[in-house]
């Protein structure tokens, strides 16, 4: 089943819809927010960049083309974790939660793009499978 993922920021996320798996996608809890007010299925806060990274790029220290070059390569030691998980949901929607106001350049998006590529990677992959078991 084709996964499709979105980004959300979690502070304009006040309820679930059905059919979709909830992922709040940062380290540190949002300020403001409850924890028993998040209607989220996960907080996957081990997908996350690391607190020296996070700190970086939140200080301004780095940009964010090198935020998202050393986060990439943070998350290739998590990607054999990151996939299983992803191949067990039954839900075929799945909405990354950010806090950052910032919408164009944060983690989930990041995240959104490296596991985007890890299952086309996949589909080609099994496409090509498919093709050479034909021939």
């Amino acid at each position: 089943m084709k996964k499709t993922i979105g980004l959300g920021r979690v502070h304009d996320f006040h309820s679930k819809e059905a059919g979709i798996y909830a992922i709040l996608v940062d380290r540190l809890w949002p300020r403001g927010i409850r924890k028993e007010n998040l209607p989220i299925d996960l907080w996957g806060k081990d997908w996350a960049p690391s607190p020296g990274l996070r700190q970086l790029f939140h200080d301004g220290k780095i940009d964010f083309s090198q935020f998202r070059q050393s986060y990439s390569e943070e998350l290739q030691d998590k990607k054999q974790e990151i996939k299983e998980f992803l191949s067990k949901l039954v839900l075929p929607k799945i909405l990354l939660l950010f806090a950052s106001r910032n919408l164009g350049e944060n983690n989930a998006v990041v995240l959104k793009e490296v596991i985007e590529g890890w299952l086309s990677d996949d589909q080609a992959k099994h496409q090509k499978i498919i093709e050479d078991r034909r021939n």
